[in-house]
């Protein structure tokens, strides 16, 4: 799905929003179709472990470049 994203884009209103994928996943490494992805960058945005407090962190970092 998020491939599709990036070949089609997400408008609204005549306005184009930037993709940026979030993964959290245990099994980054094992599945290298992850890097596929220009919407993901595996260095800040993909994460091997998860937490309650990695995803609230993940969604005020969301909420803060929204309100930009």
């Amino acid at each position: 799905m998020s491939k599709n994203y990036e070949k089609h884009k997400i408008t609204r209103d005549g306005v184009e929003y930037k993709l940026r994928t979030h993964l959290i996943s245990q099994t980054i490494q094992a599945n290298e179709i992850y890097q596929s992805l220009d919407s993901l960058d595996m260095k800040k945005d993909a994460h091997d472990n998860n937490s309650d407090q990695l995803i609230l962190d993940i969604i005020e970092e969301i909420k803060a470049k929204k309100a930009e």
